[in-house]
Formats: structure tokens, sequence, C-alpha cells
């Protein structure tokens, strides 16, 4: 008798700790914050436009907020700017203009708008201004129709417009620009400004106030027509945000802190931080929602003051905007390295604490852990950090790392490696001494380091690399997969190795010596993360998540419950962890399970037994034929139709016992269908506890 003994993932997600529905991934509550470029106040609710990350919507003044992004393309959830208009809201993506008339619960594209960044926008009467990299345009009927306005702009990269009565202003990547006439031609209105970056621009009684990246603020006295420097007090050079409340100006600054002044501009103070933070925050965006002052941060989330910018309070509640770039398991703790911190979880995600003490730079792209050491690599130019207990604390560990912008780390028989922007280092010493790892390897932009059964491989625009001699010397193992093509993970997966590229997944059955495509069902081929767990094989598309339980020859997505971009994977146990862009983390549970064929005989048609034991408590056996090789897709409802469990996979012809376990559910009855080829059919049946 020919038995198969098959693996089966049960796609079953926590919607919440008590409780399933048939949403699969799961969204973890961290690790929280993210980049906040704008707020608005519409209705009873304040908004937060996330970069990336999307819309999110808080009812009780920001103290919790939830994502509202509902219509909004996964690409373009990269929201720089918001306003509201004649009962609908606005938001600028970085792909172009979204709208909503149902406070943001659904979202529309606006087909009219160019698909073009939006980096600011204001609103005037039925007049809506968007500022753009090409220009400004405008629409005079409140979006109805959008004209491009350039004329008299010398530079047409707009950052900021802001309003002088009936004046408009607009700040560019080089020069201040006013126009008298709602846009239809513009004048430059600069002079005395020294640094013509131009990020952010507020108007105190008749005085204009400009932000500049490199020149601090200038101010004008006499409606733009000459400008003088007005920064005592502040330290960076580089001020980003400005707002007014009441009598007081705020500044925002990249790596200093907020700042205040009382006095039109003249002297400038600290204003107070009470977070968890050990560094200053770069401040994005500072906005006046009635009595309350909203700082948006890079990587960090929300500030707000309700002292007219006294005191700043940290306020992430359910803000999971953070990009999470890299994943490791380490003494029962879980660490996730985002675009500005490293977050640590001791229950798998569900509460996240910082562990930043040490660390000073953006970008954590990549973990490792050597016995009781754990490694972080920084893409912000800072090397790699080193933690020597259970990530309390970091140093770095950079001697003779000749390139400190890392990309990817790996370890293997005492030694650590970090792939650079300018090649693979290695050290035998935990990073007392680096020296260089690159014999054999051309293009020294390496992309990732990956440990296979005692090999490393590395890989960089040429290709994929490989070393058997802890990195003494690289053979080239990359036929079939074209050149200057973006390499981002090489794993083992069953018997053979596989590649996430940008144009898609690839196989090799022969350690690396040729690579053949395996895309079959992937709508758009670009991988940015793989993991293998169980049986099935993972990979995050630009379009979405897909998995395959036969080696890539077939993909079927698995999107439901997230929406965001994945651009990394971790697994442990049955649980696939996935790091999203602007997202946070989210999660789901595989229980892999066998399943049986009992006859050597092929069936000779397809059908579907009844469940055994029924009634059942809390597993039962769902027993099907299929007399040819197709994608089988099962599916249990409860008694009102909500799906709560469900299965696609590709099955060889056979007979087949899917275990199906129902100890999260509640008594009651349940149905079950199985499809495949064209057959479905449907029966009963009974959970009793």
């Amino acid at each position: 008798m020919n038995l198969k003994i098959i693996s089966i993932s049960l796609l079953i997600l926590l919607i919440s700790i008590s409780s399933i529905n048939s949403q699969q991934w799961q969204q973890l509550n961290g690790p929280y914050g993210g980049s906040v470029r704008a707020f608005l106040s519409d209705g009873p609710f304040i908004y937060a436009g996330c970069s990336p990350g999307g819309v999110y919507r808080s009812s009780n003044n920001g103290s919790s907020w939830q994502p509202v992004n509902d219509g909004i393309d996964r690409s373009e959830l990269d929201i720089r700017s918001l306003v509201s208009n004649n009962g609908k809201i606005y938001a600028g993506s970085i792909g172009g203009l979204y709208t909503s008339t149902n406070s943001g619960i659904n979202w529309n594209k606006d087909l009219l708008f160019p698909n073009s960044s939006v980096s600011s926008l204001m609103s005037s009467g039925d007049h809506i201004f968007a500022g753009t990299p090409s220009g400004v345009y405008i629409s005079a009927n409140s979006g109805a129709s959008w004209i491009l306005s350039t004329n008299g702009l010398t530079n047409t990269d707009i950052n900021c417009i802001a309003l002088k009565g009936t004046d408009i202003l607009a700040g560019t990547i080089y020069g201040l620009f006013r126009s008298t006439n709602n846009g239809n031609s513009w004048n430059r209105t600069d002079n005395g400004i020294t640094h013509f970056w131009i990020n952010d621009i507020a108007v105190l009684g008749n005085d204009i106030y400009a932000a500049t990246a490199g020149g601090r603020i200038f101010r004008s006295t006499n409606n733009g027509a000459s400008w003088f420097s007005s920064s005592e007090g502040i330290i960076s050079q580089n001020v980003t945000a400005l707002e007014v409340y009441g009598d007081t100006l705020i500044s925002g600054d990249h790596g200093n802190s907020i700042y205040y002044s009382s006095n039109n501009g003249t002297d400038w103070e600290f204003s107070s931080i009470n977070n968890e933070l050990n560094q200053a925050p770069i401040i994005l965006e500072i906005k006046k929602i009635g009595n309350i002052l909203f700082a948006g941060l890079f990587g960090d989330g929300v500030l707000k003051s309700t002292d007219a910018g006294m005191i700043f309070d940290t306020t992430n509640a359910g803000l999971n905007a953070n990009t999470v770039s890299s994943v490791v398991f380490f003494q029962d703790m879980m660490f996730a390295g985002t675009d500005k911190r490293i977050f640590s979880s001791t229950n798998r995600g569900l509460i996240w604490q910082l562990s930043t003490i040490g660390i000073q730079c953006t970008y954590i792209t990549s973990f490792v852990v050597e016995d009781s050491d754990l490694f972080a690599g920084a893409g912000g130019g800072c090397g790699v950090y080193h933690s020597s207990d259970g990530g309390s604390l970091w140093n770095t560990i950079n001697n003779g790392l000749e390139n400190t912008y890392v990309k990817a780390l790996t370890s293997y028989g005492g030694c650590l490696f970090a792939g650079t922007e300018g090649g693979i280092f290695k050290t035998t010493n935990k990073g007392q001494l680096w020296m260089p790892a690159n014999s054999g390897i051309g293009d020294l932009n390496i992309t990732c380091l990956d440990l296979i059964d005692g090999v490393i491989f590395a890989a960089n625009p040429s290709g994929i690399y490989r070393s058997t001699n802890l990195g003494s010397n690289w053979i080239y193992s990359s036929s079939g997969i074209q050149q200057n093509v973006f390499i981002r993970k090489v794993l083992k997966h069953n018997t053979s190795l596989f590649a996430a590229t940008a144009v898609g997944v690839f196989m090799s059955s022969n350690n690396g010596t040729s690579w053949v495509a395996r895309n079959s069902g992937i709508q758009i081929p670009s991988a940015d993360a793989i993991a293998s767990i169980g049986s099935n094989l993972v990979v995050a598309a630009i379009n979405g998540i897909y998995f395959s339980s036969n080696n890539g020859t077939n993909w079927f997505p698995m999107n439901n419950g997230i929406s965001a971009l994945s651009q990394v994977f971790a697994a442990t146990d049955s649980i696939l962890f996935a790091g999203t862009y602007g997202s946070g983390m989210y999660r789901f549970e595989s229980n892999l399970i066998a399943v049986s064929g009992e006859s050597e005989v092929v069936p000779k048609e397809f059908r579907l037994y009844n469940n055994y034991p029924n009634p059942f408590n809390p597993a039962t056996i769902i027993k099907f034929d299929i007399p040819k090789d197709a994608l089988v897709k099962v599916r249990v409802y409860d008694i009102i139709g909500k799906q709560v469990f469900s299965l696609n996979e590709f099955k060889k012809a056979g007979s087949y016992d899917l275990q199906f376990n129902g100890t999260a559910l509640a008594s009651g009855m349940y149905f079950y269908s199985v499809e495949a080829n064209g057959f479905k059919e449907t029966k009963k049946m009974v959970l009793l506890k």
C-alpha cells in the first residue's frame, strides 16, 4: 500500500487574545510609533497621516489611534498631507490624491489628479492647493477638476503651502514664492534668505516665518519683501516644522527637539518632552488642533502638548505605523528593528518595549545571535551594535569596519560577518577588529548574507555568491538569475535553495550552481521577503503575500487581514511573523497537521465524506477524494455564515484526511465545504463542548 504523508497549513488567526474569526493575519500592538507627516481635525475626529502607514484616526484627542485605510492602495500607504474641504477629506499620498466622504472609513483615489506625490495641501473656500514635485495643482471647485500652476515658479518641487490673507505662499526646495491671484502666477519672494530649501511656513500677525534646511528660521516683517535670521537659541541648522499657538511660535527640528518663542522669534527656548526616548526626536510636523499641539515624529509617532508647547508627551496607543526591517528571536524574546528604534517583546509581539539605550542611529537593518550575544546592523552609517545583556544596553563595535552602512549580518564558526555598501567584513573577536573578506566578489554593495548548512551565501547586484571557508573566498553561484537584480534573501526549503529577488522567486536544486524562476501564480513577481514554515513556502510580493506547498510550482494568495506591504518574515514553531512597511508587525498561527491518503488506487471521482466523529469535541476529521491534481479549497463556516477556517493548497490526486480543530470555537452547528476543479460540496457538523 502506498501511504502519502502530507503537511497542511491551517490558516487560523487570532483577531484578539480570546476570539477567532476568519481573518488569518493579526496586526500586533507594535512596534508602536512611525513617521507622522500630517494632522487634520475634521468633525469629531483627528487624523494623522503616516509616511508610510496610511491614515490613522482618533476620537479622543489623540489618546488612542486606529488605522482607516480602506481603499488606499497598499503601495501608496504613504500619506504626506491632509486637508478637508466641503465635506470631503483629502489625503495626499506618495502616489496621488485620495478622498473620503465618510470620515475616513472608505477612500477613493481621485482619478483626475496625477499619479504624483502630494507633499502639501491647503484649503481656502472652494479652492484646494496641492503641492507636488511638478508644481502647484489648483482646484477652484472643491476637487471637481484640477489645473497645474507653474507660471513664475523657477523651481516647481513644492515642500509646503501657506496662506497669508488672500496671498498664497509656496516653499520649494530652492526658493520661496508668493501668488496674489489664487495661484495663477508666482513671484519669488526670498530676498535675505540664505538657505533656499524651505521646509515650512508660518504666519503670526503681519509677520511671515520660513523654516529652512541649513539656515534655521528666517522672518519677514514686510510681507516677504526682505528677510532676516530669527533663530537665537535654536541649535540644529535644519528646522523642519513651524506652528503658531496664540502669540507663541513653535518650531521643530532635525534632531534637537522642539522650541517655543514668546517674543516673535527673537529668542527660542527648549520645550520639555516627557517620553521614554533616550535621544531627541526628529520633528516632521507640528499642528495646532483646538487647544492641543500635535507633533509628528520620524519613527517615533506622535507627541502632544496641552500647555501651549511647554511640555510634550508621547501619545502612541494604537499607532502601529512603524516600518519593521529586521526580526530575530533571542533568549525567549523577539527583537524588531525599525526605521528609528529597536523594540523587544517577551510574549511574541503582544506587548513591546523600547530597547535602544546606546543606539544613536536610524534604520536597524539586521540582527544576528552568537551564543549569548546579540548584534544589530544599522543602515544609517553607525555600523554594528553589540549587546551582551539581552538587548538592554548597546555599544558600537566598528574598529576596522571601513564601511558602516550595514545591510546584513550572519555568523558561523565563531566568526561574525557584516555585509555593507562597501563589501563584506569579518571579525573573529566579536567586533574588536574587523577585516575585509571579499576575495572573488566584484561589486561590493552587499544586499544579503545568509547561512545555510555551513555555507555562507552573499548577494550583490551581480548575483549570488557562496563561501565554504568562512569567507576566505567566494564562488559565483547565480547562473539563471539576471544581473543588476536586487536579491533580498536566500534560504533552504525542503532540499532546495530559494532566493527572493526584485524579479521574483528562484529555486536551485544544486546548491546554487544554477537557478530557475518559480513565480507561477504571483501576479507581480517581486519578492521582498521569503520564509519556510512547515511544508509551506511563503513570499511577500508588492501586491500581497503568497504561499506554496509544492516548492514554488504554484503560488496562492494569503492576504486575509493584512493590506500592508511586508518586507521581512520570521518564523518560530507554528507562528509566522511579518514585518511591514509602515504597519508594524503581523502574525498568523499555522498548526501543521498530518493528513494521510489511505488508498494506493487513485479515486475515480471527487467526493466529500461525512466528518467523523460528529458531533465532535474539539477535533474531527474531514475526508475528501480528488481524482486529479487540483487546487483544493476547504472552508468552514458558522451558523450565520461567517468563515472560521480556510485552506487553499495544490494537491496531487488522492484521498485526504484533514484534521479540523475547534478548540477556540463556540459550541454549535458548522458547515464545511470542499471545492476543487469545478467540484463543490457542503456538509454540516456539530461541535459540542
